[in-house]
């Protein structure tokens, strides 16, 4: 008798196995950081802009980050400095899209740019 009933228990097990939808897997978001070095504290700002393409500013459009100011930001950004770093989150985003962007360092006077650099995630 047990000998019958292990083909059956055979063929419902690999057909449950056969029939079980496959699992879906969200993509994961992370916090994106940018790390900025500074080497002077003649800084008055720094300003991101970041987009889903090259030349493209259509996530952040110019987003100013007061010069050792972290309090009042949007929800999603931080400001933090460590020795000669200063390092900005911008927001959460899809791991895996690639984000393209680029900050400037504008000096005390508002007027000059101390550096300009471009970044590229993948």
């Amino acid at each position: 008798m047990i000998k019958s009933i292990l083909p059956i228990i055979a063929f419902a097990l690999s057909t449950a196995v056969f029939a079980a939808k496959p699992i879906k897997i969200l993509p994961e978001s992370f916090p994106f950081t940018v790390q900025v070095p500074i080497d002077s504290t003649n800084i008055s700002k720094v300003i991101i802009f970041l987009g889903s393409a090259v030349g493209q500013t259509d996530l952040i459009n110019g987003y100013s980050f007061l010069y050792g100011i972290s309090a009042g930001l949007p929800a999603g950004y931080a400001y933090s400095k460590r020795l000669n770093t200063l390092s900005l989150t911008i927001g959460s985003y899809t791991a895996g899209v690639p984000l393209w962007g680029s900050y400037q360092v504008i000096g005390r006077d508002g007027v000059t740019v101390v550096l300009t650099k471009k970044f590229m995630y993948k």
